[in-house]
């Protein structure tokens, strides 16, 4: 509940609930607020509305029909311009007798339509935009129901994302998208740093913007480049085509190899060969021929072919080999 900005908690209240799904305010609280201000401030929602019927005696000044006049609210201690808007003549006395002063008629700042307008726009450029990834996956996620998890599989089927796991899938894509508005909301939040041309802005070789905390990016000849204020790279991309970065988000990794000390798949990871091999976390490590023929292994089972042996079954083997 928003309060009227001429009020001070004393008053006894009327609220008036307002549809605002209009202005594009999704689930953001801190836009919600912002565009219900507005709208109160554009609607004069709070303000006393004027209507006086006074006799002409009542008021030391001469005031004619279509006046603009002042009537003060003492409880409240503001003013409010009003009209003029009908008097009565006494024709026998010759004289106004009464007159009624009305509000105005309301002269509005258009500043929701500003808003509805920025948020049209904001619509137009998310829909232009939804046709590369990481615009994809941020409006899928804004979806709600059988809506999200369509796009959600939709964009798995575009990256060759075998599994169907819809929770799996959102959690790396939300992952993925928190790391990207983080990203661009850091970049977006610069621009303080001082830009400096080497060795002079006639001949420059290399340009350098200065970061907040000490750091700097580089741009020069041989590639772009992010230091750390203790003086060490923290990102970059050269010119003999090396990539460094100390985290790295999205859709598609392509390449001959894959080095690291740990691979971490949120359902599966598949090697497509001679054999058809997978290690899921849901159903153990599998190798098929694509014909049929499939031998697994699970926490409870092994099959080999047609053959299965559950746990029990194989401790009883193990056993009478004298493996156990």
């Amino acid at each position: 509940m928003i309060r009227s900005e001429i009020t001070n908690g004393e008053e006894r209240l009327r609220i008036q609930r307002v549809d605002l799904t209009n202005y594009n305010v999704g689930n953001d609280k801190d836009k919600l607020r912002d565009v219900a201000l507005k709208y109160m401030k554009e609607y004069r929602i709070g303000y006393p509305e004027v209507s006086l019927t006074l006799t002409y005696q009542q008021i030391a000044d001469e005031i004619r029909l279509y006046d603009i006049v002042s009537v003060y609210f003492e409880q409240l201690d503001i003013s409010e311009r009003a009209e003029v808007n009908s008097v009565t003549w006494d024709a026998l006395a010759k004289e106004f007798t009464t007159i009624t002063i009305g509000k105005l008629p309301i002269t509005y700042e258009h500043i929701l339509g500003n808003v509805q307008k920025e948020s049209e726009r904001q619509v137009a450029t998310l829909e232009k935009k939804s046709n590369h990834l990481f615009g994809q996956m941020n409006q899928a996620l804004k979806l709600q129901g059988d809506d999200q998890k369509a796009a959600l599989l939709k964009i798995g089927d575009q990256l060759g994302v075998e599994s169907k796991n819809v929770e799996a899938l959102q959690t790396r894509i939300d992952s993925i998208n928190n790391q990207v508005i983080d990203v661009q909301s850091w970049i977006n939040s610069g621009g303080s740093g001082v830009i400096t041309a080497y060795p002079n802005w006639a001949n420059p070789t290399e340009l350098r913007a200065q970061s907040a905390d000490g750091g700097y990016l580089k741009f020069n000849g041989n590639g772009l480049g992010y230091t750390g204020p203790d003086g060490i790279l923290r990102s970059a991309i050269d010119s003999q085509g090396r990539v460094v970065a100390e985290s790295i988000s999205g859709g598609t990794i392509t390449g001959v190899t894959i080095k690291g000390a740990q691979i971490t798949a949120d359902t599966m990871i598949n090697i497509h060969e001679r054999y058809y091999t997978v290690l899921s976390g849901s159903y153990g490590f599998s190798v098929s021929d694509g014909q049929g023929n499939e031998s697994s292994i699970t926490i409870d089972r092994i099959k080999v072919g047609g053959t299965t042996i559950n746990g029990s079954q194989l401790y009883q083997v193990m056993k009478k080999c004298g493996v156990l």
